[in-house]
């Protein structure tokens, strides 16, 4: 603070909101003719709400990343006096025929309150016309047809059946080698999470066999998965060569890509499109990109290729006109927080966020010139009672920047995360937390707040001992950290089987 900034006048409000505590605090520094207010929230930090409008605010200015703060005491949230929006009724335990009636008619009822509320239906978020469509695919040449032909090698059928049950094995999902194990007589086969576990998360008890390329059949051994990232990784023997691809690929929007998958007779499935400039919430998942093909036929899981060769993600089905992506950036990054610490961390905001950079054209506009704003992260939803609701993010706020940072796609949003669980694990204190400073844009009342996010991190075990005991653990583990260092997916290895 300035020499010439007169010291700010500490007093107790004495007109308050419904519901606001009476431990809030204002601050008023008045300066000529302009007057900021500053409330003392969220954890006892200085949260500060200045009134905003399109000539004063500029999103488009510069910012440097502030330094992180970490702490590892409980803090005490104090909870926002913004309205929360109209919400349905739960569904009735009875389940009889006149509660159930009178459940619909509440629905009814709420969802017309909800139409015409601001806070429930942002202006923002409304659905407007002239949305963009996908571009087509484009044929195949023969030098791409042999580029595929090459990685072949590294694909393989996986087969997910009961324990106990001997019928025919049912070879529906894919899975690529991403490197040796412990030793060169094993592979780790990278695929997706639904082999082994529901929907919610719980480790079933499945039987996984792996077929490779050569039509020969091995025995996997699951040692480890994570149902947000929706990826499992499991182990076999090796008495074939096997390719590792590279997962060194970054696509940018608008570049073709193949999706590579394995039929229920292992053969390999193509189709092609491009990384669309679209931008949507999947289940709380924010780091997805989207390619404008859908997986071969019969398939739920794929490959994403580059015209390089490279891997550039893993391919979910979501609809029957686009694919969802992993990126392969994230994907490096979890297998190396695997194999260093055992476990994957990450920190739970549980918002759904669309970045602003990939709205329709016309939308951003209406933006811009309304608002002021051309970045940031719109909140489309967030989760009731979480830490994000009860500090006053709401649905329809704009997210303008995360620790002084606003990355322009949320893959790069997703990854900036997984860093503070890499340092997480370093810290080795399972009670640590990271408290994240937003920059939160208020369309309705034109306010820009700062705002402090304590998050604590989930954290899963990756080690075998989870997976016999069948437990998916939703608590902060005790961390025990390898001694080896990073060590990076193989690019382009041949493992071949060790010589007796």
């Amino acid at each position: 603070m300035d020499r010439d900034t007169p010291v700010p006048r500490r007093r107790r409000t004495e007109s308050r909101h419904a519901g606001e505590p009476s431990s809030a605090v204002a601050v008023e520094t008045t300066n000529g003719k302009s007057k900021t207010t500053w409330l003392w929230e969220a954890g006892g930090r200085l949260v500060e709400t200045q009134s905003v409008t399109a000539e004063q605010t500029s999103a488009t200015i510069t910012e440097e990343a502030e330094d992180e703060e970490w702490t590892d005491d409980a803090l005490p949230l104090i909870a926002s006096s913004r309205p929360l929006p109209h919400r349905c009724p739960s569904f009735p335990k009875g389940r009889s025929r006149q509660d159930i009636a009178e459940w619909h008619e509440a629905t009814r009822v709420a969802y017309e309150k909800a139409a015409n509320d601001p806070v429930s239906n942002p202006p923002i978020l409304r659905e407007t016309k002239g949305r963009e469509t996908p571009s087509s695919s484009e044929v195949i040449s023969m030098r791409q047809r042999e580029m595929l032909f090459r990685l072949s090698s590294s694909i393989v059928s996986i087969s997910s059946t009961r324990v106990g049950d001997d019928g025919v094995p049912v070879w529906e999902f894919t899975g690529v080698v991403i490197g040796p194990s412990e030793s060169d007589e094993h592979a780790r086969i990278l695929t997706t999470s639904d082999t082994v576990c529901d929907f919610e998360g719980k480790l079933l008890n499945r039987k996984l066999l792996v077929r490779l390329p050569n039509k020969a059949i091995k025995n996997g051994e699951l040692l480890f998965f994570d149902r947000y990232y929706g990826i499992a990784v499991l182990e076999i023997s090796v008495d074939m060569p096997l390719r590792c691809p590279s997962f060194v690929s970054s696509p940018d929007y608008g570049d073709k890509v193949f999706v590579l998958a394995r039929d229920e007779d292992s053969s390999l499935l193509t189709t092609s499109g491009r990384v669309m400039c679209h931008n949507e919430t999947h289940v709380y998942r924010n780091y997805y990109l989207y390619v404008s093909c859908v997986l071969p036929e019969a398939s739920i899981f794929g490959l994403v290729i580059d015209r390089n060769g490279d891997i550039a993600g893993l391919a979910f089905f979501v609809d029957w006109s686009k694919t969802a992506v992993l990126p392969s950036s994230i994907i490096r990054t979890l297998v190396e927080m695997e194999r260093n610490f055992s476990c994957i961390a990450r920190p739970e905001h549980r918002l759904c966020l669309r970045a602003v950079q990939f709205l329709d054209m016309h939308k951003r506009e209406e933006i811009l010139y309304q608002h002021n704003i051309d970045r940031g992260y719109i909140v489309d939803k967030v989760a009731i009672n979480s830490t994000a609701e009860i500090i006053g993010i709401r649905r329809g706020d704009v997210i303008v920047s995360v620790n002084g940072v606003c990355s322009q796609t949320m893959p790069e949003l997703e990854e900036y995360l997984l860093s503070l669980g890499w340092k997480f694990l370093e810290r080795k204190n399972k009670s640590s937390k990271i408290v994240l400073k937003l920059k939160v844009y208020d369309p309705i009342k034109c306010l820009e707040h700062t705002l402090s996010l304590p998050l604590g991190f989930y954290c899963l075990t990756a080690v075998k001992e989870r997976v016999k005991v069948q437990v998916t653990e939703k608590i902060s583990p005790d961390i025990k950290r390898k001694k080896t260092t990073t060590v990076p997916i193989p690019s382009g290895r041949v493992l071949r089987p060790r010589k007796k």
